[in-house]
């Protein structure tokens, strides 16, 4: 696709910075600026332009110039597609469409952008993007970054598009079909990929880019991993097989020095993101093996620990650039005194702030450019995945040209906490963690029992429920309740409810008790469907949510009076409870937390359920027929968050032997060439998985599985925890 760029000179600069980001996906992204030339005339370039151009972007700001008139005029002549921009004008105001563009193409998309806002250039570049329908991505980022939530569903999808016959299909053309050439897809399948592929997806399956000496030459080896072991992806239909369909990864074996191609005389090492059991054993297993093939091979290197990752980074100086007190070199006699240890002898830091911003990301890039970094490895969760593909992206693509270049090898390893990262199949760390967490709540459920009461354990899990539902699958069967995660829905009302009900019933068995125990276990993103009829009361409900106030309200039968006084005992700050609002908004948009949850969002989470429990589980209840005596007024709630002593504890030895061979191997196949790549257990081998694949979406437990249902029959919880609400009307225009 060609795009030719209308605007004013008055517009130029953040016009440019958009176009900038159109380019990658673009055949061509034509603005004035960059082909004016003394010898030909501004009409003559114009229409050159135009001539080969099929898109008409249109930027409307506080002007619309005499030079735009013309260039509209010469449009509607061609019968362009046109997409129009709408640029927010300082005072707020937007501008209104220019007469001359209404007549010469009546109805178009239009977009309204606010060059003032967050990563303007990169949004105002996704808005133009799906208004033209144009398949693609920023710096390798799709454009909905949970495209997917579980590995099978990626597998499926490649494998459907083979049904098609059809490699890359165009996207456009998809809806077109009115049945599947081999009768294998219906029209809703065909729509769902086309969206999927609109929305960022690759339309192949990604190799994991391969750099040699004399740029020519193949991989070293046809060693290779499929994805699935089902035979499903195998047979009865031999073009079924993911062998021939090459839905496989590379093995990431260890390589004999014979093998390796590429020397790295300067390399670092970033973490990102939060400390889990493990970091230090990875670091050691880089620096270890760096250091073993230099001397090897006779040659020298340089290792360098970017001391707390990008928050070494000053991202107020142009380019850019890294302190040099921030570059701590890394010795084998160093690493390994700390590689049993926990925590990360080089820090860390968030990279929220740096996905899909440009302008951000060419600063990182330069910064470890001019220290002449070669090779860059990042450990971190799903983010810092993002953040690797996307360096990598800004480092070696000559957008001019659409080719490659060479200028920083990046090699990712995961680390993740909340298990979340697709194409991993147990990140380090995880195991050490849920252990310690079982172990807190067996000491929670002593406390609990001897002197009753209800416990809330919050563990991590911004956008998954892994930790959760190892520990409560890993604990007694007589000591957890409810395990509570953000896959799940359900409604504080239906929560008491079925506490009520579990606690009558251990009172009933044991005439002794006066006031029953009980425990939860919540993930940190577990904030119940009626959550923002606790927060406050009608006349201080934002507007745009009052009708689902007003829904909820309705369903769970709590009056106003009621409602006012929970939201007095619960007691909310204004930032937690815009946390909460926001987070009922990104829920109806079925949108998902994308890195770190706020620490607004999770205080307000836990005080809801909490707080919330304390009122409603004493009322009685003749639906279960179980009414509570007044002694359980004198029931306590009591809470834990013990997430920063999980993450801080030392690794266990298959932690630390796990860390050192993801490093290990990590060096190996990046000096043999490969580059842009994670590294990973996938099921029993190692592999190099692509991170166009890996960023496709983030990891969540599939409530139709066996596991999900094993932490059912444990905890004895219903399915169903979310009747009292159930689904809200649809009203997405008021959201």
């Amino acid at each position: 696709m060609r795009i030719f760029v209308c605007h004013s000179t008055l517009d130029s600069e953040f016009v440019i910075q958009v176009a900038s980001l159109l380019k990658p996906n673009c055949e061509e992204v034509f603005y004035y600026e960059t082909q004016q030339s003394p010898d030909h005339g501004f009409l003559t370039t114009i229409s050159k332009a135009l001539q080969r151009c099929d898109c008409f972007l249109v930027f409307v700001g506080g002007q619309f110039s005499k030079w735009q008139v013309d260039e509209v005029s010469m449009a509607r002549k061609k019968g362009m597609n046109v997409c129009t921009a709408l640029i927010r004008q300082p005072d707020g105001s937007d501008p209104e469409s220019p007469t001359e563009l209404k007549l010469a193409f009546g109805a178009r998309p239009e977009v309204n952008v606010d060059p003032n806002a967050a990563d303007a250039a990169a949004q105002t570049a996704l808005k133009i993007m799906r208004a033209f329908g144009i398949p693609g991505v920023l710096d390798g980022l799709p454009f909905d970054p949970n495209l997917f939530s579980y590995e099978k569903d990626v597998i499926d999808f490649y494998t459907r598009m083979i049904a098609l016959g059809q490699q890359q299909p165009p996207p456009l053309a998809l809806p077109d079909l009115e049945v599947d050439p081999q009768n294998v897809l219906g029209l809703d399948k065909i729509s769902e990929i086309r969206q999927k592929l609109l929305n960022g997806c690759p339309a192949e399956w990604p190799k994991v880019p391969y750099w040699s000496e004399d740029g020519v030459s193949a991989p070293p080896d046809a060693s290779y991993v499929v994805a699935a072991a089902l035979s499903k992806h195998h047979e009865p239909v031999e073009s079924n097989c993911m062998v021939r369909n090459k839905l496989f990864f590379p093995e990431a074996r260890a390589r004999k020095t014979s093998e390796l191609s590429n020397v790295f005389n300067n390399v670092a090492i970033l973490v990102a993101g939060g400390i889990a059991p493990g970091i230090n054993a990875v670091i050691d297993g880089i620096v270890q093996r760096h250091s073993l093939d230099a001397r090897e091979r006779g040659y020298n290197v340089v290792i360098h620990g970017i001391k707390n990752g990008v928050g070494s980074i000053n991202f107020n100086k142009d380019p850019g650039f890294i302190l040099d007190a921030a570059f701590v070199p890394l010795t084998p006699n160093i690493t390994a005194i700390h590689a049993r240890e926990g925590g990360s002898i080089i820090g860390t830091s968030r990279v929220d702030q740096l996905i899909q911003n440009k302008a951000l990301l060419g600063r990182v890039v330069n910064a470890l450019l001019v220290r002449e970094i070669e090779l860059l490895y990042v450990i971190g969760g799903d983010g810092s995945m993002k953040l690797a593909h996307a360096l990598w992206n800004c480092a070696n693509r000559d957008n001019a040209n659409h080719r490659p270049l060479k200028n920083l090898s990046v090699v990712a390893v995961p680390k993740t906490m909340d298990n979340d990262i697709l194409w991993v199949w147990q990140s380090f760390g995880f195991l050490s963690a849920v252990e310690k967490a079982r172990e807190i709540l067996t000491i929670l459920d002593t406390e609990v029992k001897s002197n009753p009461r209800l416990c809330l354990l919050q563990l991590f899990g911004s956008d998954s429920g892994f930790v959760v539902s190892h520990t409560v699958a890993a604990s007694g069967s007589d000591q957890c309740d409810a395990a509570l995660i953000p896959e799940v829905k359900f409604s504080l009302r239906d929560l008491a409810r079925y506490l009520r009900r579990r606690m009558y019933e251990r009172k009933s068995a044991d005439p002794s008790v006066i006031v029953p125990s009980g425990f939860v276990v919540m993930a940190e993103t577990a904030i119940p469907t009626d959550a923002i009829c606790y927060v406050d009361d009608k006349d201080h409900i934002p507007e745009d949510l009052l009708p689902d106030w007003e829904f909820i309200k309705q369903h769970i039968r709590l009056d106003r009076q009621y409602l006012g006084n929970m939201s007095t005992t619960i007691n909310l700050s204004d930032e937690e409870k815009e946390a909460i609002y926001e987070f009922h908004r990104m829920r109806r948009q079925n949108r998902r937390i994308q890195g770190q949850t706020s620490d607004a969002l999770r205080r307000a989470g836990l005080k809801i359920v909490s707080r919330g429990l304390q009122e409603l589980i004493s009322l009685p209840d003749p639906k279960f027929g179980a009414f509570p005596q007044p002694d359980w007024e004198k029931l306590r709630i009591v809470t834990n968050e013990p997430r920063h002593v999980l993450r801080s504890i030392a690794p266990t030895c298959s932690d630390i032997i796990m860390g050192q061979r993801l490093g290990t191997l990590a060096v190996d196949n990046a000096m043999v060439g490969y580059t842009d790549f994670m590294i990973s257990q996938w099921l029993t081998e190692f592999v190099l998985v692509p991170l166009p694949l890996v960023v496709l979406g983030r990891k969540r437990i599939p409530m139709g599985g066996m596991f999900w249902k094993s932490v059912l029959a444990k905890t004895g919880q219903p399915e169903d925890l979310d009747e009292s609400v159930g689904p809200l009307p649809r009203n997405e225009g008021a959201l």
